[in-house]
C-alpha cells in the first residue's frame, strides 16, 4: 500500500468492505463539516469509528482499531511491570534486606528490614528510606552526605553527653542523638537528647518562655522545700 498524498483526501476511493487492521470499512460519513472523505468503519469489538480517508491509506498514521487495540497494549504493560515488581518484592522479602531510596545515604546498601521504619503503603512493609536518613534529615540537607560523619564529630566532641549543661544525658549512640538546629537561620547548634531536644521544640527556641518555666520551676520547688517537701 502507497503513503497517501496531501491530496488524497479530496480524492474519493470505494474503501467499502476493506479491513485495516481491527477496522472494517462499512460506508462513506455524510457528517463531514470538512468535506474531508470520512469513512464510518466498525472495530472487530462492536464499536463505530470515522476515520479520514488519508488516515486509512497514510502508513504513517494508521489507525487500525477504535482504541481498544492501544488500551490493550497499555494492560499487558502494565501487568508486565507488575509482574517484575512483585518478583522482586517477594525476592527481597525472602532476603530480607533493602536498600535505602535516598540519593544521600551513606549506609552499606542493602539493609536489613530492621534498619527501615514500618509502612504498610509499600509491598514490603517497610519504608524506602533507612531510619538513619530519617533522622539525619536536616543535617543532611544542610551538610551533604557527610552528615552522619560530621554528627559524630559533634557527638564525639561534646563527650557523647547532651549539649544542654542541665542534663548532660549520655548519649550511647547516634541514634539517640538528635541535631539541634535553629528554626530561623538553619544553623546547626549543637547535639541535644530526645527530651531536651523536643522541649526545645515545644516553646520554640522562646528564651522569654524558657525564663518563665525556669522561675516557675525555681517558684513552686522553694514552696515545697518551705512546706518540708522533698528536693
Amino acid at each position: 500500500m502507497t503513503e497517501a498524498s496531501d491530496s488524497d483526501h479530496l480524492i474519493r476511493r470505494d474503501l467499502s468492505g476493506h479491513r485495516y487492521g481491527r477496522l472494517v470499512v462499512v460506508r462513506l460519513s455524510h457528517k463531514n463539516k470538512y468535506k474531508k472523505n470520512v469513512w464510518v468503519t466498525k472495530c472487530d469489538c462492536g464499536n463505530e469509528k470515522l476515520v479520514e480517508q488519508t488516515v486509512l491509506l497514510h502508513t504513517k498514521k494508521t489507525v487500525r482499531s477504535c482504541g481498544c487495540l492501544a488500551e490493550e497494549n497499555y494492560v499487558k504493560s502494565v501487568v508486565r511491570v507488575r509482574r517484575r515488581i512483585r518478583a522482586a518484592v517477594i525476592a527481597r522479602i525472602e532476603s530480607g534486606v533493602k536498600s535505602c531510596n535516598s540519593r544521600t545515604c551513606v549506609q552499606d546498601n542493602p539493609q536489613p528490614f530492621s534498619a527501615f521504619a514500618k509502612d504498610s503503603n509499600e509491598l514490603d512493609g517497610h519504608g524506602r528510606k533507612c531510619k538513619e536518613c530519617i533522622r539525619n534529615y536536616h543535617l543532611i540537607r544542610r551538610l551533604g552526605p557527610q552528615a552522619a560523619a560530621i554528627k559524630l564529630q559533634m557527638l564525639e566532641a561534646q563527650g557523647n553527653r547532651c549539649a544542654n549543661s542541665g542534663c548532660r544525658k549520655t548519649l550511647l549512640t547516634t541514634r539517640d542523638a538528635h541535631v539541634d538546629h535553629d528554626h530561623e537561620t538553619g544553623a546547626i547548634r549543637g547535639i541535644l537528647c530526645g527530651r531536651c531536644n523536643s522541649a526545645l521544640g515545644l516553646v520554640h527556641d522562646s528564651p522569654e518562655k524558657i525564663r518563665g518555666l525556669l522561675e516557675y520551676a525555681i517558684k513552686h520547688r522553694q514552696l515545697r522545700l518551705i512546706a518540708g517537701g522533698k528536693k
